[in-house]
């Protein structure tokens, strides 16, 4: 099962970004050191992708190129291609043989006499064989390829899901990067200040060797910070380009405001994701697989009938063509097991756990999904609320220290009071811009359970990917009419279709989690 990424992403960031304008100097230098190396391109290599300066230019490129999910829709039309060979299996098969070889046999007649006979012959044959009743079997096969094709619907669903969360974590953590980067240079730039006024006042004996050496060890320590929020840029460029292909502009536009909507209620949010989400679709397309090859067990146990003919023409000897002879046989065959040594009820019995085992997981899916829906809500309501702290507390903090500047002159406040404050604004700062990311993240996540997150439905003019087209070109062209809906409406008798979703035997399926009751988004409409 796949737990703990679309909620894990949520927080891909131990820090976040805000809406002031990123530092676009150092925006791209490190990543552009990075992927600078040139290297030879064959001449029908693709184009790069150009900059990217917005999340939906960035979500139409992952959508149009993302490996991971480019395979992912490969893996569908191959489930599409094997639904076709379930159906080929209705239809008859011909086979044809020819052969044509010299032959040399000496038999000794008596002693001294021996008999020899050499030449030059040649056979041909062909089979046609046509099953007519197989007692469910092939019928149980198409509705496995059926659940499969839809097993694999949702699968290309929930990677689309995890591409797009990936592609927002990427985007917010440039974004994230960028401000922190800003914010930590800002700080040096009042350190270094701070550096150069105390050795002023130092060389006048208004502080002591101590209080200069408290500065410059800071100046230190924010050097540091700056070449490390270099390096988180760097890695987050790295990230960027993984999920969309491209690289970051050199500014980013802030995410749209509102968009996607979110559901007003937790309870709106289950009520969405068990409708909608992939997690839990696939879970149930996957046991009807299991279910579908129950009954190919359970066919094993019938009669099958089948129609077989077959033509041969061929020389009566091996050594000349002079002499030949036709044969044509026609006949219908029946063919029961009547008994395997316990070989076909020890199969039943293993479908059927099978079956019971995927039956199990619908369950745990639903308990997963219901606590990644939570979290996200959770951390979204928790992140909003510490924004709105934190941002009263970044300006009181910088009063403080703006202050504390003015009381140090006066001579009423210690140089070491002042790095303190001043501390406390880069983290206030740091904090704010961690719960502003955080709030972002957790949206996406949420919409990410809930099966929300569709380019389609994301960005205006993303043509969506239409599986069904595929499926359409191929869903018949292994059909032999008017053979193939005969036989198929014969082998269906006592076999049908699966019937719907199973129902949820878990005794906790009826205890949803309460979550946090704070609105995720009270000014955003609602989902639906």
């Amino acid at each position: 099962m796949r737990r703990g990424r679309l909620a894990g992403a949520a927080w891909f960031a131990a820090t976040a970004w805000s809406a002031a304008p990123p530092q676009a100097a150092f925006a791209q230098s490190a990543l552009e050191e990075r992927v600078s190396v040139e290297a030879p391109q064959p001449p029908d290599a693709p184009l790069p992708v150009p900059r990217i300066g917005s999340i939906d230019l960035a979500i139409a490129a992952a959508y149009e190129h993302n490996p991971q999910l480019l395979a992912q829709r490969a893996q569908v039309r191959a489930g599409d291609a094997r639904y076709a060979q379930a159906r080929a299996l209705y239809g008859p098969t011909i086979s044809f043989s020819g052969t044509y070889g010299y032959a040399l046999d000496s038999v000794d007649v008596r002693p001294g006499l021996t008999q020899r006979s050499s030449g030059w012959s040649g056979t041909a044959s062909a089979v046609l064989s046509q099953p007519l009743y197989t007692s469910g079997r092939l019928r149980s096969g198409v509705l496995a390829a059926e659940a499969d094709i839809a097993f694999r619907r949702q699968s290309l669903r929930l990677v689309e899901s995890e591409v797009l969360l990936g592609v927002y974590s990427a985007y917010i953590g440039v974004r994230r990067d960028r401000e922190l980067l800003r914010i930590v240079t800002e700080n040096l730039d009042l350190l270094r200040l701070q550096l150069s006024q105390s050795e002023d006042r130092f060389g006048v004996r208004e502080i002591t060797i101590a209080d200069l050496d408290q500065v410059r060890a800071r100046v230190g320590l924010g050097s540091a910070n700056l070449e490390s929020a270099r390096a988180s840029l760097s890695v987050a460029g790295g990230r960027f380009l993984q999920f969309v292909g491209a690289l970051p502009g050199e500014e980013l536009a802030p995410l749209p405001a509102g968009a996607p909507s979110m559901p007003r209620s937790l309870e709106e949010a289950y009520a969405i994701a068990e409708r909608e989400s992939p997690l839990l679709l696939v879970a149930h397309a996957r046991e009807r697989i299991s279910r579908a090859q129950v009954k190919q067990a359970r066919a094993e146990l019938g009669p099958t009938v089948s129609a077989q003919g077959s033509a041969a023409r061929g020389a009566v000897q091996p050594y000349s063509n002079d002499l030949n002879q036709t044969q044509l046989r026609g006949g219908v065959t029946i063919s029961w097991p009547l008994y395997t040594s316990g070989l076909n009820d020890a199969r039943i019995r293993e479908t059927e756990e099978i079956n019971q085992a995927d039956w199990r997981l619908i369950d745990q899916a639903l308990r997963d999904l219901r606590a990644e829906v939570e979290a996200n809500w959770d951390q979204h309501v928790a992140a909003r609320a510490s924004v709105e702290h934190l941002r009263a507390a970044v300006l009181a903090a910088a009063r403080a220290y703006d202050g504390a500047v003015l009381q140090e002159r006066a001579g009423a406040r210690t140089t070491f009071e002042v790095l303190d404050l001043l501390r406390d604004l880069l983290t206030v700062r740091s904090q704010l811009v961690a719960a502003e990311t955080s709030a972002e993240l957790a949206r996406y996540g949420l919409l990410a359970a809930m099966g929300r997150l569709e380019a389609p439905q994301l960005v205006d003019g993303v043509v969506p990917y239409a599986p069904g087209d595929n499926l359409q070109r191929v869903r018949t062209m292994t059909d032999a009419p008017p053979i193939t809906p005969m036989v198929e409406a014969l082998d269906s008798i006592g076999i049908g279709r699966n019937t719907g979703p199973r129902p949820y035997r878990d005794p906790a399926a009826g205890i949803v989690p309460p979550g946090l009751a704070t609105p995720a988004d009270p000014a955003t409409p609602t989902a639906d």
